[in-house]
């Protein structure tokens, strides 16, 4: 199993607006993905693989985080590795989003992916936790169409968008062979979208393009904070 943390430097031009994004192999595929390489010519790239919304992070008031400039790195705050995987910790602080602390904790443990993310505000915001999937999530009934917007054009891009407020603020659920549970820790409700995305596009050249069907998972919460954690779980296979 392999998870890769990205927290650092921005380029501008040639950055997405990703840092503290991840992806999770499981020595077969990804399970958490990464959104794969569209043409130039093609209105996905720039309005969807050069978004946020197409990463495995979190979105403030449905907009992407700013890329341009020295500043914008994160930082660094642990990074403990060891045989069965290892923790990591980052920070952005006021330079992705201003007024807005972010910090991402993520621990693989053999099997076992753990992730808490937090943001911290004096001001009031719309989080959207995004976990960019390869399998079709199995969440269970209760879910209706719903409209799933951001000032972002990513948004444009997904279809078929379902919606279910869970007032417990968890949810459990399947994808493939992987088990999540997202925990709002503040134990207030949590609005968690599930839609299809634009399929993932790969290759070493444009004849030699193949797609996969991809899948992303929402948790949206309210306020000026935000304190989510993750319990993933892989095939012990893996």
């Amino acid at each position: 199993n392999t998870l890769v943390f990205r927290y650092g430097f921005s380029d501008g031009g040639h950055s997405h607006p990703d840092r503290l994004s991840v992806t999770l192999h499981n020595g077969e595929k990804e399970i958490l993905t990464d959104c794969g390489t569209y043409s130039y010519a093609q209105p996905a790239y720039l309005g969807w693989q050069k978004r946020g919304l197409s990463h495995n992070l979190v979105l403030v008031d449905g907009q992407d985080m700013q890329i341009r400039g020295g500043k914008t790195a994160g930082k660094l705050l642990a990074f403990e590795p060891d045989k069965r995987g290892g923790k990591a910790v980052a920070m952005l602080d006021n330079n992705g989003y201003q007024g807005v602390k972010l910090v991402r904790s993520v621990e693989l443990k053999g099997n076992k992916f753990i992730d808490w993310f937090e943001a911290f505000s004096e001001d009031e915001h719309t989080y959207d936790y995004v976990l960019a999937l390869s399998d079709k999530p199995e969440l269970g009934d209760g879910f209706e169409d719903a409209q799933f917007e951001g000032k972002s054009p990513a948004y444009e891009f997904i279809k078929n968008v379902k919606s279910k407020t869970y007032k417990n603020g968890i949810v459990t659920f399947k994808a493939g062979t992987t088990k999540f549970e997202i925990k709002n820790t503040f134990k207030t409700p949590i609005e968690v979208f599930w839609a299809e995305a634009p399929d993932i596009m790969y290759g070493s050249s444009e004849k030699d393009t193949h797609t996969i069907k991809s899948y992303m998972l929402v948790v949206r919460t309210k306020g000026k904070n935000l304190s989510l954690k993750s319990n993933v779980v892989l095939d012990k296979k893996h």
